[in-house]
């Protein structure tokens, strides 16, 4: 297996890591660039004050202490919730268009968290966003310490590669920096540049591995929970879920009222006797019996629908996905068929 190597360049970086000494002229506040030498500024590297996990607790961000360093690393960008239920995650997968600027358009508010396995997971009129962490902006971050675990850099790399698919036009990356998911220090043209970079590496997913979470897009928080339950035998999500439940709880307690109300009134002498009362009372509890009926059927039918339309959009987009790999084999195969026809020779 090849060693894996950084999506970019270290020329191409947007961030740079001052405590980095090894090439102190890529790594450094600006570079040159192609367009007559004029330099570009970059970011200097910042990591957040602390962080928490279930074996070190809540402490500092070190990068003194590589082991506790690298564990942060790896609950930045964890996915173990999602990686449990991989395999049916096409059943929460969202169909549409996956730029950002298509949350507005549905009506949802974008919220950000801190949680890579809520990045891109829509509940309601929300969608949770984990911000762009910096060191996936810096090319030694990846050198040093993403490139040494597979794990490790297909989480980066999957959660990196997010954020070019959904910011293509300028509306996009300016809505990303006014909800804080990046930097206010990143110029539109930089992005351009970097997105270009991104792309050019995501053409081989063999020699750029990446999660499979992220092959799915935007998330049912709803869908997980049911996927979550049937798998884990637990809900999924660690958010507020009872305000979206709150009208079915209305409806409930209305027709409960309404239904105990007739029942009192059929048994007072004054309208039990009422035809117009009781046809209204006979046919209000019909409608109570059957409504609930209806519900459940449309729903689960709707549910077997929708499901079945997603799970044939995704064997297409997997059919697809597969043949680019196989792809990419042949030709890595034909390179190195080449490479020692050529030293043979």
């Amino acid at each position: 297996m090849k060693p894996l190597q950084p999506p970019f360049s270290a020329e191409e970086a947007l961030v740079y890591d001052p405590l980095d000494t090894s090439q102190p002229q890529l790594n450094s506040p600006s570079v040159p660039t192609s367009d007559a030498g004029k330099p570009t500024p970059r970011m200097k590297l910042t990591l957040p004050i602390a962080y928490f996990s279930d074996e070190y607790g809540n402490g500092p961000v070190d990068r003194a202490d590589n082991e506790r360093f690298c564990d942060f690393l790896a609950c930045e960008l964890s996915l173990a919730r999602l990686d449990a239920i991989q395999a049916y995650l096409w059943f929460a997968s969202e169909v549409g268009t996956p730029d950002l600027g298509r949350e507005l358009v549905m009506g949802r508010s974008i919220i950000v968290t801190e949680h890579a396995d809520m990045h891109m997971v829509v509940h309601g009129s929300k969608c949770y966003m984990k911000p762009l962490p910096e060191f996936l902006l810096c090319h030694s971050m990846w050198t040093s310490y993403l490139c040494e675990d597979f794990d490790l850099y297909a989480n980066a790399f999957g959660l990196l590669d997010s954020y070019r698919i959904m910011i293509c036009r300028r509306s996009d990356f300016r809505l990303a920096q006014s909800c804080g998911l990046l930097p206010e220090e990143i110029t539109w043209p930089q992005w351009i540049a970097f997105s270009h970079a991104l792309y050019r590496c995501n053409k081989s997913e063999s020699r750029h591995p990446w999660n499979l979470r992220y092959a799915y897009g935007k998330l049912s928080l709803a869908r997980l929970d049911v996927l979550s339950g049937i798998c884990k035998g637990q809900m999924y999500r660690s958010y507020g879920s009872l305000d979206s439940r709150g009208w079915l709880i209305g409806t409930v307690v209305y027709l409960t009222i309404v239904l105990t109300a007739m029942q009192v009134g059929l048994g007072t002498n004054r309208l039990s006797n009422n035809e117009d009362f009781q046809r209204a009372s006979f046919g209000f509890t019909v409608f109570s019996i059957m409504a609930p009926v209806i519900i459940f059927v449309w729903y689960w039918a709707n549910l077997i629908g929708s499901s079945l339309w997603q799970f044939a959009s995704h064997a297409r987009k997997n059919h697809r996905f597969k043949r680019r790999l196989i792809r990419n084999g042949q030709d890595e195969e034909e390179e190195e068929t080449m490479t020692n026809s050529s030293l043979e020779a």
